[in-house]
């Protein structure tokens, strides 16, 4: 469910500290994000496995995380639980 209609606090034009950081990287003709840039690739060529994946991760995308949307055994989902608890809520509101 989204926000309510009218609720700003989460839009993209309400993101105080990505703007400045977006400001402060193209500050310099982009000198200082060309210096960030350099400096993960240092690291990813002294070992870093973390700035490794960091620069794969933005140049390949993450790779899609597998979900298994069936049952325990591979099977279908039941909804034994879900089907009580209904039938007993309506025989509960008809009783009223």
């Amino acid at each position: 469910m989204g926000a309510p209609v009218g609720n700003t606090y989460s839009s993209k034009n309400n993101r105080l500290l990505s703007d400045t950081l977006r400001r402060v990287a193209l500050s310099g003709d982009g000198e200082r994000v060309r210096k960030v840039c350099e400096e993960v690739f240092l690291k990813a060529e002294g070992g870093d496995l973390q700035a490794a994946q960091f620069i794969f991760d933005r140049l390949e995308g993450k790779p899609a995380q597998a979900v298994n949307l069936g049952g325990a055994d591979g099977g279908a989902v039941k909804f034994e639980f879900l089907g009580q608890w209904l039938t007993k809520t309506i025989q509960d509101r008809n009783s009223e």
